[in-house]
């Protein structure tokens, strides 16, 4: 007879302990999150209705706000749950399951800004032949490039960062740190790539102005 142990659940440290930051937190990350998913929405939506976006540069970027919100859907509803639960808790299963989209999301955001930096390249470097290196075809190569394939860049980082010895752990810094690239990141994208784009405040103006139009 040999000792064995099933292990059915995992026991979540959380971010504090105390009952009051935890609600604060809460309202915190809901907030974030859901400018996340309205902010990635928005621009999904921009450069559907706008025809002039209709761009490789703004196919990669309706890509991107999908994948924030599958990346940032991933872990931020179980984080929310578990700052307002008294037992906080995640299965063997969903564990295994939250780690796999994880990386793939993450992954494949990391070859989708590949591909962006790519097209910024061919549009700056190469402007007379832009349109015939960038097709349309090229673009969908990319993005299921992007999708279909495994980041071992991300995989080691990873690795690195959940195998290395408890010499090197910092518990704090380590929260820190997945809050910025779980939480944070996804928030941010949409102002940083697109937000900030002198055509989409367009779009989003004549947008805004057709929907008041239809109202009045």
């Amino acid at each position: 007879m040999e000792n064995q142990t099933n292990v059915a659940e995992f026991l979540l440290l959380g971010l504090s302990d105390d009952g009051t930051l935890q609600v604060f937190l809460f309202l915190v990350f809901l907030s974030i999150y859901l400018i996340t998913l309205v902010g990635n929405v928005l621009i999904m939506l921009v450069i559907r209705a706008d025809a002039q976006l209709h761009t490789p540069m703004y196919f990669f970027l309706t890509n991107l706000s999908f994948l924030d919100i599958c990346y940032s859907s991933v872990t931020v509803p179980k984080l929310l749950e578990n700052l307002l639960a008294t037992k906080k808790t995640i299965s063997l299963n969903g564990c295994i399951a939250q780690i796999f989209f994880f990386i793939f999301m993450v992954g494949t955001e990391i070859f989708l800004l590949s591909a962006m930096a790519y097209d910024r390249y061919a549009a700056i470097c190469n402007p007379l032949r832009y349109s015939t290196i960038i097709n349309q075809r090229l673009c969908i190569q990319m993005v299921l490039g992007a999708w279909i394939t495994v980041v071992l860049l991300f995989c080691g980082t990873a690795f690195i960062r959940y195998m290395r010895p408890a010499s090197g752990y910092s518990d704090i810094l380590d929260k820190l740190v997945s809050i910025q690239y779980s939480i944070l990141t996804p928030m941010l994208n949409p102002i940083i790539y697109t937000l900030k784009n002198k055509e989409v405040k367009k779009a989003l103006k004549k947008l805004f102005k057709n929907d008041f139009h239809h109202v009045a």
